[in-house]
């Protein structure tokens, strides 16, 4: 697991700030915000039910945590996959970490990949660490320090400022073991990838 997980997950907490008041799903993120787990789980559940994709994702991530309701992984999972497959990267990000370590479905190493790219290439950030992790190590892809440092650099830029240097060191790391001209080309890359929307990426 990357090394920014246990501060990024409260970090998305504290990012979920909607307008206080605008019905049940904003007060559901609201009450989760504010670590009122029993009345978020009461007011997201609901909504969850209707098919709100980010009540989904945040469904599972009580029933992950335990928190407001018992914790059961293959619950947060079944919520992850509705998430997932409506297209929240968080969602897909959190399925692919499941896959990864066999939390409530069966470990499986292509599925975690499918889900972590298709997170990444919604340019969220932690997907795209992860996803630079994994090709740095060749877990469960080719490895491959290009396509690594590529991903960092993603990272790196659409990271918030508390996390950004810990990702540009390890893009930097990577970059150790290659020559300017692959960093140029990784950087290349990154800059396609970004400027295709995520359509070509390596």
């Amino acid at each position: 697991m990357s090394r920014l997980l246990p501060f990024v997950a409260a970090m998305l907490v504290l990012a979920m700030v909607p307008p206080a008041g605008a019905g049940p799903f904003e007060d559901g993120q609201e009450a989760f915000r504010r670590k009122n787990y029993t009345q978020a789980f009461t007011l997201l559940h609901p909504e969850a039910e209707r098919g709100q994709p980010r009540a989904q994702y945040l469904v599972g991530r009580m029933y992950e945590d335990g928190f407001g309701v018992e914790q059961n992984h293959g619950e947060a999972a079944r919520w992850y996959r509705a998430s997932a497959e409506q297209g929240d990267p968080l969602a897909q990000h959190a399925l692919s970490v499941f896959y990864a370590v066999g939390w409530g479905v069966a470990v499986d190493s292509a599925e975690s990949v499918k889900w972590l790219k298709r997170s990444a290439e919604q340019g969220y950030y932690y997907a795209e660490n992860d996803l630079a992790s994994r090709y740095r190590t060749g877990r469960g892809v080719p490895q491959d320090n290009g396509l690594a440092y590529m991903w960092f650099d993603l990272a790196a830029g659409n990271a918030p400022e508390s996390v950004k240097g810990v990702i540009t060191k390890a893009r930097d790391e990577v970059g150790q073991s290659m020559t300017s001209q692959a960093i140029a080309r990784a950087r290349e890359l990154a800059a396609r990838c970004k400027q295709s929307g995520y359509k070509s990426c390596g």
